[in-house]
């Protein structure tokens, strides 16, 4: 059996171990993240996959496959069926969960969808929001996000 692991961040966020896993968009990483939650580190989606539809159409595919959604499906449907998935799947390790989000300005619609999307999903229950508690901003200026960050009562410390 393996021991905790105590860290700030360990602490802050509700870890195990002080591990991100990294959501390396545009790919379909879901299983990773569940994998990563469940075995008690920071698991993160990816969510820049339903911009790559038309310019990397394999590999919307995946990640439409990956979310348990299908290609006809809308954006915001397709990230929130990706994210229950994530929610259903590491139920019973209770694991920690979060959101990678490209915020750069050729992406800001993905990124304003996707933060729209985890607003509707955080607002479903109590336990959504226990666990799904980490927003990551990539290629972009994290700043014009505080905001969300607050309005949506992620501590701004376990940002990462």
């Amino acid at each position: 059996m393996y021991t905790t692991i105590k860290t700030r961040l360990t602490e802050l966020v509700g870890l195990k171990y002080p591990i991100i896993q990294a959501g390396m968009g545009p790919y379909p990483v879901t299983s990773l993240c569940i994998a990563a939650a469940n075995a008690g580190c920071l698991g993160l989606c990816s969510t820049y996959g339903t911009q790559s539809k038309e310019s990397e159409p394999i590999v919307y595919e995946r990640f439409c496959q990956e979310a348990h959604a299908s290609v006809d499906d809308d954006p915001v449907t397709i990230t929130k069926k990706m994210f229950r998935r994530v929610f259903e799947e590491t139920k019973e390790s209770q694991g920690i969960f979060g959101a990678n989000v490209m915020v750069s300005t050729e992406v800001l619609d993905n990124a304003r969808m996707v933060t729209q999307a985890i607003a509707e999903l955080r607002a479903e229950s109590d336990e959504m929001r226990e666990r799904f508690k980490v927003l990551v901003t990539s290629a972009g200026d994290p700043m014009p996000w505080a905001g969300f960050v607050k309005e949506q009562g992620i501590d701004r410390k376990s940002v990462v």
